[in-house]
C-alpha cells in the first residue's frame, strides 16, 4: 500500500465525516489498512459520523508517550490497556460489520459450498448380500454338486441296468467319495478367489463406486488400468465413491470389521490367501505349506 500524503489525509478524513462510508469500504476505496484509519481517526480527532462526538486517543496510544509506573500501579495500568484494546476490537467489529445484503450473498455462497461437499460425500449403500447368506448359498452348492456328481455316476448304471445309488450307498462302496468331492469345491473356491482377487492375479487394489444409474461397482485401481486413474476418470462422469467399503480383493463384497483387523480384507481367510500366494518381499516366498478350510 503506497503511503498517503497529508492532502490525501485530509480527503480520506472528509470521507469519513461524511457517514456514506464503512470503516471497511472507506479503507478498500483508499487501498489503505483499517488500522491506519484508526491511528489517524484517533490521533487527529476525526468526528464520529454516527454520535458527533472527536475521536480521541486511546489509553494504549496515551500510555506509549507515558513512563510506565511501578508496583501496583503498573498491573493497574496494564488492565486498563487490556479492556482498552478489547473496547477498540469491539467498536472495530461493530463498525465493520457486512450490510444484510453482503451477509445474505455469504450466506448464499455457503450453502453453495456446502452442496458441493455434499455431493462429494461417500454414499451409503447396502450391499445385497450377507455373510450368512453366502455360507447357506455355498453349503446348498456343495450338496448340489455332490448330486450332480452322483448323477452322473447313476447314468452310467442305468445304461448297465442297475439301481440308482443314493450318496450314502456311494460312500459306503467307495469310503470318502462325498468328502472329496466337497474338497474339490472348496478348492474351487480357494482358486476363484485367487484367480479373481484382481484383473492379472492376485491383489488388493480396488474400490467400490456407485454410478449415476444406482449400480455399484468394483473399480480397478493398478496402474496397468488406465494408468491407476479409472476411478478418478469415472467420479469425472458423475461416479460417487460408496461407504463402507468392502473387503478389497477384487469379486468380494465382505464388510470389513470395525477396527480393520486383516488390514483391509473382510476375512482371516482372505488376507491368508492373498499372502500364500502373493508374498510380500519382506516375508519372503514358501514353496511348501497347508491351508485349511
Amino acid at each position: 500500500m503506497p503511503k498517503k500524503t497529508p492532502g490525501e489525509w485530509v480527503l480520506i478524513r472528509a470521507d469519513y465525516e461524511s457517514g456514506e462510508f464503512t470503516q471497511k469500504a472507506l479503507a478498500a476505496k483508499w487501498d489503505i489498512s483499517q488500522s491506519s484509519i484508526t491511528t489517524h481517526r484517533n490521533k487527529g480527532g476525526w468526528m464520529n459520523p454516527r454520535t458527533g462526538e472527536a475521536w480521541g486517543p486511546t489509553p494504549i496510544q496515551k500510555a506509549e508517550t507515558e513512563p510506565v509506573p511501578d508496583g501496583e500501579v503498573a498491573a493497574s495500568m496494564n488492565k486498563e490497556r487490556v479492556d482498552a484494546a478489547l473496547d477498540d476490537i469491539k467498536t472495530k467489529i461493530l463498525e465493520d460489520e457486512a450490510p444484510d445484503d453482503e451477509l445474505g450473498r455469504m450466506a448464499a455462497e455457503l450453502a453453495d459450498v456446502k452442496a458441493e461437499l455434499a455431493a462429494l460425500k461417500p454414499v451409503p449403500v447396502e450391499w445385497p448380500i450377507d455373510l450368512d447368506s453366502a455360507a447357506r448359498m455355498a453349503a446348498d452348492e456343495i450338496d448340489d454338486r455332490v448330486q450332480m456328481e452322483l448323477n452322473n455316476i447313476n447314468d452310467d448304471r442305468l445304461r448297465r441296468g442297475l439301481p440308482h445309488w443314493t450318496v450314502a450307498q456311494q460312500d459306503e462302496q467307495r469310503p470318502g467319495w462325498s468328502e472329496s468331492i466337497r474338497q474339490g469345491i472348496y478348492q474351487d473356491m480357494v482358486d476363484n478367489l485367487t484367480q479373481w482377487s484382481a484383473p492379472d492375479g492376485g491383489g488388493k487394489y480396488k474400490i467400490d463406486m456407485k454410478g449415476p444409474d444406482g449400480r455399484v461397482e468394483q473399480v480397478p485401481v493398478e496402474t496397468n488400468i488406465d494408468g491407476g486413474k479409472r476411478p478418478e476418470k469415472l467420479r469425472a462422469r458423475g461416479w460417487r465413491d460408496v461407504t463402507p467399503q468392502s473387503c478389497h480383493r477384487w469379486d468380494c463384497y465382505g464388510p470389513i470389521l470395525k477396527g480393520d483387523p486383516w488390514n483391509g480384507f473382510h476375512s482371516e481367510l482372505h488376507m491368508r490367501l492373498f499372502e500364500r500366494f502373493h508374498p510380500s518381499q519382506k516375508a519372503g516366498v514358501t514353496t511348501s505349506g497347508e491351508f485349511k478350510i
